[in-house]
């Protein structure tokens, strides 16, 4: 029997009529958000069509993921030392990564007290062959400078992405006449850091 890779299931499937020939090609070009008939069949060539890891590959390949497909968690933490942590499991890779950083100290006192982390699954990320660093290259890519994210090894135990809102203003504990930012001031846009990374990771899931 010819093994087969489905990138897309929904039970019941067979009972309808499939969309075939040009409409189906406009949906699949299209990318279209409803498709009357979301299932696709996909045949694996002869010499691998046993070959559960190529069918893995194939489907990584083919199924559009996005944050949320992966993500199992999502939290926002008031978490204010930036080279380190109050979350336990992140305290690690949190200083390794910063000692190894080339940021400098005004770059990170730029850095939003709150920070959004996100878990994101182990099984799921071998199966579609997506790299941490990859996760961290595609938001730099969309929101270019406007956020700063981190993220565990790819063998850690937990898989972890750690982001950050960049201000336009370097955070302070000590203000003096001449800073560019007041204690009010502060407040404000810690309130509004919050706000935004709720937006945030509404926008992920």
């Amino acid at each position: 029997m010819q093994s087969t890779l489905k990138t897309f299931h929904y039970a019941g499937i067979s009972t309808k009529n499939v969309t075939l020939g040009v409409p189906r090609l406009k949906e699949i070009l299209n990318v279209s958000k409803s498709p009357r008939t979301p299932s696709m069949t996909v045949y694996l060539k002869d010499h691998v069509n046993r070959d559960q890891d190529v069918a893995k590959l194939v489907n990584s390949m083919l199924e559009y993921t996005i944050l949320g497909d992966i993500a199992i968690l999502t939290e926002i933490h008031y978490d204010p030392n930036i080279r380190n942590s109050i979350v336990l499991k992140d305290v690690e890779f949190v200083k390794d990564y910063y000692e190894m950083s080339n940021q400098s100290e005004a770059d990170l006192l730029r850095l939003s007290r709150y920070v959004l982390r996100i878990e994101v699954d182990h099984v799921m990320c071998s199966d579609k062959q997506i790299q941490m660093n990859e996760i961290v290259q595609e938001i730099h890519t969309v929101y270019g400078q406007d956020l700063n994210a981190i993220a565990s090894d790819d063998n850690a135990e937990d898989l972890v992405i750690r982001v950050r809102i960049v201000n336009d203003v370097i955070n302070s504990t000590s203000f003096d006449e001449e800073g560019s930012i007041t204690p009010t001031q502060e407040k404000s846009l810690l309130e509004e850091d919050w706000i935004l990374l709720k937006r945030l990771e509404k926008v992920y899931l």
